[in-house]
């Protein structure tokens, strides 16, 4: 029923409320509840949420992604200030940023965001190896966390001895998308550590991203010293980020990877929270990095439409 609907979210208030009725009437029916029965209680039951709600994320959506599509039909009428009007009823463009408004305390960056973009990933050709299994862990919720901890650092200590290798291990933190930190361990001599903040809107993903980022970056950064045959191995626990550099990039953050990544470089999911000590560092450094003032970063329409998801 929310076909369409941030097109018909302008229909008199009369009739929106007949379609909530519909609803309303139709989920008794699949439900088989009385009359009687609250109408919180239906959408509770039916696991659905209200079709204003719904139709509040859906104009939110196409809000977003309107202003970062410049082909889009809406993206110039957007841009432009809302006329006043002397009828009742309200135009597409003031409903969609009427629900933006009401909801600025975390849709605020007007100015910040990435347009939508889809190009041939650059990295392809650089066959950077990335490993998404450890032998012996088949599920990972499966295995109690004594075994995954086994098992994953037997695995380390085979295919990427200290002596050869140089283990980075990354993490990134959000805290409900208001705030994020990214956390890099790098096992050197000297113990070297990194933490860095990531936005005050930052998705777990972003996060884990940027953290992958400002490694590659610490490498190029001191390739000099650290010598080019030296051999890198970047552990993450989160596949979603590793799977982020193979895609087609839609955002601006997994592109820009893209000329920091070196044939001398491996990545290697690893599980999360079963006492891996360099994962658990980059963690408390995510952690710590979340807690600092955050910087005013952009956001992809990705992200945004996490933030719009749980409003």
């Amino acid at each position: 029923m929310e076909y369409a609907s941030p097109a018909w979210s302008t229909a008199a208030t009369s009739n929106l409320t007949s379609l909530s009725k519909t609803q309303n009437q139709n989920l008794r029916i699949v439900l088989g509840a009385i009359k009687s029965t609250p109408i919180k209680e239906l959408h509770k039951q039916a696991e659905m949420d209200t079709l204003e709600n719904r139709r509040e994320q859906r104009t939110l959506t196409l809000y977003e992604k309107s202003k970062r599509n410049p082909t889009h039909p809406l993206h110039n009428i957007l841009r432009e200030k809302t006329k006043n009007r002397l009828k009742s009823s309200k135009s597409p463009n003031h409903i969609m940023k009427e629900k933006f408004e009401e909801n600025q305390d975390l849709l605020w960056q007007t100015d910040r965001y990435e347009c939508l973009k889809l190009a041939e990933s650059p990295w392809k050709n650089n066959k950077v190896s990335i490993s998404y299994t450890i032998p012996g862990i088949e599920r990972k919720n499966e295995e109690d966390t004594n075994n995954l901890r086994v098992k994953t650092l037997e695995h380390i200590d085979n295919t990427y001895p200290h002596d050869t290798w140089t283990h980075i291990y990354t993490d990134g933190s959000s805290d409900n998308m208001k705030a994020g930190g990214a956390g890099i361990h790098i096992w050197h001599s000297d113990g070297s550590k990194e933490d860095k903040t990531t936005g005050s809107i930052c998705s777990n993903f972003k996060a884990e991203v940027i953290a992958i980022k400002t490694a590659l970056e610490h490498i190029q950064a001191n390739q000099d010293n650290l010598g080019e045959e030296q051999k890198y191995i970047i552990f993450c626990d989160s596949q979603a980020a590793l799977q982020s550099l193979e895609q087609t990039p839609t955002n601006q953050l997994p592109e820009a990877i893209a000329p920091l990544l070196k044939q001398n470089m491996e990545f290697q999911w690893i599980p999360s929270h079963c006492g891996i000590p360099g994962n658990e560092r980059a963690d408390r450094l995510a952690k710590e990095g979340s807690k600092q003032d955050q910087t005013t970063e952009s956001f992809s329409y990705q992200e945004v439409k996490s933030v719009i998801k749980g409003i």
